[in-house]
């Protein structure tokens, strides 16, 4: 059991430590379908229990803040804009092209 948790929590560092270079809505969908499956979204962050968040990493630990939050209603619940324009929504750990919150 010890050894399947430290390897999901690995695979987590690893993808969000990638995530962290991403410039693109599209570079963050592709790095997270290379280490989880998608659930309802384009994507599929599997470690929105951990102590270092996807927000974290494409917003608010980078040197630079290049990607813009264009709405933030809670920590599991957020829409994000690219140095592009494009949108990138996230819902519970799911990750959707564009501004898919409700009104």
């Amino acid at each position: 059991m010890t050894t399947d948790l430290k390897a999901f929590w690995a695979n987590v560092d690893a993808a969000l430590d990638r995530c962290a270079q991403a410039d693109t809505v599209e570079d963050v969908i592709t790095i997270l379908n290379e280490h989880f499956e998608p659930s309802s979204g384009e994507a599929f962050f599997a470690g929105s229990g951990g102590d270092n968040q996807l927000l974290d990493k494409l917003h608010w630990y980078r040197p630079v803040r290049t990607w813009k939050i264009v709405r933030y209603d809670a920590p599991y619940y957020w829409c994000l804009a690219d140095p592009n324009g494009d949108l990138l929504t996230y819902i519970e750990g799911d990750i959707y092209r564009g501004n898919t919150m409700t009104t």
